[in-house]
């Protein structure tokens, strides 16, 4: 999270709208697992613009999760 509003910030001056998207694993400690330790996945996406881009979000969604019911 903190990286793609980072990367916000270093690009607020250019042209709106402003669409990012970030990928990336998180190891959390897990006592239960033999190797004591567990990744996750997460996906986080911002838009910027002057409008609330709904449509643009239920695309992304869509192309995400695409057996999701809309």
């Amino acid at each position: 999270m903190a990286g793609i509003l980072k990367t916000a910030a270093h690009n607020k001056d250019h042209p709106k709208p402003i669409k990012i998207f970030q990928v990336g694993d998180v190891t959390v400690f897990d006592k239960l697992k033999d190797v004591g330790a567990t990744n996750h996945r997460q996906l986080v996406a911002l838009y910027c613009g002057a409008t609330s881009g709904f449509e643009v979000k239920l695309c992304f969604l869509n192309i995400i999760f695409p057996n999701m019911k809309t």
